[in-house]
């Protein structure tokens, strides 16, 4: 929890990292009927500090939190008004065209895509680079890493997003295929990619799969994976690179 502003200096600090002044939470509030008790607990304390509009800021489990809060206030005859903001960098909220976070998180997507598209062409032997990004079921971010293509850098030579089944023998002939052209291969691949049958490409031969609060599979380890098997079957050097937790902080400290 972020400490009480006290000070002007805390207050011009704040202009220049507020959404990680305001933090983070992944709690998932009850169905309503399932535990009233925490529900009035929440109330009262919106009573005591005589706050009458809540504004909640998030993706698509945030405007299912306050959802429930509109819901019970309407239940209690409450006057407190609530209000969903939306913001996900995954860009993926029902009736937004865009949201908040997903343009700045785009642009450093293109901006590290560059840097390791450059990276990657000081080697003088065959190399592929594969590059994890966020994206359970939307791929807007990993697609964003085709902007990183300009005068000055060829971007990612190959991009699998979460909307299309992940077959990994054509992944492994799409780089066959793309390294007769160049010596560095530079793919971008969604978190979230799955095979055929449903399981994502990051689980592997894990049975079990730890899950977030909300029931999410918690993801990671997609490029690692994918970067064990285009090591051992195609015999090139491959790194694998995760961006989630970068693209995170990033998150934090400027939107």
């Amino acid at each position: 929890m972020a400490d009480i502003i006290t000070t002007d200096l805390q207050i011009e600090l704040l202009k220049r990292t507020p959404s990680s002044y305001l933090g983070s939470c992944r709690y998932k509030l009850p169905e309503i009927g399932e535990n009233d008790e925490l529900y009035n607990k929440l109330f009262d304390i919106l009573r005591e500090y005589d706050i009458k509009h809540f504004f909640y800021i998030g993706g698509n489990d945030s405007m299912d939190t306050i959802a429930k809060l509109s819901a019970y206030g309407k239940l209690i005859n409450s006057d407190i008004h609530f209000m969903g903001v939306p913001k996900t960098i995954d860009n993926d909220l029902a009736e937004t065209d865009h949201t908040p976070g997903y343009g700045s998180a785009a642009k450093f997507i293109c901006t590290i895509m560059k840097e390791i598209s450059k990276d990657a062409a000081v080697y003088n032997k065959p190399n592929v680079h594969i590059v994890e990004i966020m994206g359970r079921n939307a791929g807007w971010l990993t697609a964003s890493s085709a902007l990183s293509r300009g005068e000055d850098c060829s971007g990612p030579d190959l991009i699998y997003l979460p909307e299309t089944v992940f077959d990994i023998s054509k992944f492994l002939a799409d780089i066959e295929r793309v390294r007769k052209d160049r010596q560095s291969v530079i793919v971008a691949v969604s978190e979230g990619v799955r095979f055929a049958d449903g399981r994502y490409v990051c689980e592997g031969n894990d049975s079990i799969k730890p899950v977030d609060a909300f029931g999410h599979t918690m993801l990671g380890g997609t490029a690692a994976s994918l970067a064990n098997i285009t090591a051992r079957e195609l015999g090139i050097k491959t790194k694998p690179i995760e961006l989630g937790i970068l693209q995170r902080f990033f998150y934090n400290i400027t939107v």
